[in-house]
């Protein structure tokens, strides 16, 4: 069963990739509803899963799916180049829901709570490859993405400061607020979307799998009960990885968001309140990550000389994959320098 369940994900991130190199609307449909039937059927098999969930999701992709399926039809039916608007932004519509942008974001989040850190892992990055290039080929649309974005990042940054109690809604809201960033990316430049999601991509297999091994689901729990985490080395090492995903400053993804910003103010003067949006969006998210720091490091740092050399950590495969995922940020930190040097 481990052996298929991993060959069923190789599978989702091959036909996912593959998607990305066509340009006709059925053949990215069908390998996008190939990847959202073997999700379902992998939530379905896993024992470990709340069955409601995954109907809840079997639904939305159903609805989404078809709404797009028959859009399309239509679209190739009708030559009529008056109703071209309406069949794009409802092929727009059918897309956020299949996103669970705003303002169809409550079943992303619902599902979010019962979902294994894999399973939400998928969601947040691989799962999003498809309708993010279909969006991308209905780019005529940039003023209502601009809204939709704007409305996205402010509903992330509202539900995280108001309603945030569990590490899975802060980082689906998390994921709803950089989605939203490579939805704009998208429409601007393709290889700085590429270099940002392929970031995004390592930083969320390094928190997740973080949070897999910790076992820390809510944000008021103290690491302190999982002793096997209290060495200096990994403690430092989750204090790294928490500073990368919440994108602080100096490091490569807030770097990312201050071209974005640079890059607004001399293209899109009419947009300064999108970028102040984007500015407190990301100091909304920065300090939830703090709060999520300072809950889990508070009491072992108080208590480190007791267990910083008592407890050590030899999960050798653990760092294996860590140090793979590092080695590829550095080499994507080296690529951005080129592409800078290139661009600007």
């Amino acid at each position: 069963m481990y052996q298929s369940k991993n060959m069923l994900y190789l599978m989702i991130i091959l036909f996912s990739w593959i998607s990305l190199f066509l340009s006709n609307y059925f053949l990215v449909w069908m390998f996008m509803e190939i990847v959202t039937l073997t999700m379902i059927y992998i939530m379905i098999k896993d024992s470990g899963m709340n069955n409601l969930s995954s109907i809840v999701y079997y639904i939305v992709s159903m609805i989404s799916s078809l709404m797009l399926f028959f859009i399309m039809i239509m679209k190739m039916i009708t030559l009529k180049d008056g109703l071209d608007f309406v069949y794009n932004f409802m092929m727009l519509i059918s897309l956020l829901l299949k996103l669970g942008m705003f303002p169809f974001s409550s079943w992303y989040v619902y599902i979010s709570k019962d979902m294994k850190w894999m399973y939400l892992f998928l969601f947040s990055t691989i799962l999003k490859l498809q309708p993010l290039y279909l969006m991308y080929l209905l780019s005529s649309f940039f003023e209502i993405l601009m809204f939709i974005i704007m409305m996205s990042m402010l509903y992330s940054m509202i539900m995280v400061l108001i309603s945030c109690t569990s590490i899975k809604s802060l980082l689906v809201y998390s994921s709803i607020s950089h989605t939203s960033i490579m939805m704009l990316l998208m429409m601007m430049s393709t290889k700085l979307f590429i270099l940002y999601f392929s970031l995004y991509l390592i930083m969320s297999f390094l928190f997740f799998f973080m949070m897999y091994e910790l076992e820390y689901m809510y944000m008021n729990e103290e690491l302190i009960f999982n002793k096997n985490f209290m060495s200096w080395y990994n403690s430092l090492f989750i204090i790294f990885i928490m500073i990368l995903y919440s994108s602080m400053p100096p490091l490569m993804t807030f770097i990312m968001s201050w071209i974005l910003i640079e890059y607004m103010m001399y293209n899109y003067m009419l947009y300064m309140l999108f970028l102040i949006i984007l500015i407190f969006v990301g100091m909304s998210m920065i300090w939830n990550y703090m709060n999520l720091f300072n809950n889990m490091f508070y009491y072992p740092f108080k208590s480190i000389k007791s267990y910083s050399y008592k407890y050590k950590f030899n999960n050798f495969k653990f760092n294996k994959y860590i140090y793979m995922m590092l080695s590829l940020y550095l080499m994507l930190f080296l690529i951005y320098i080129y592409i800078d040097i290139l661009m600007f």
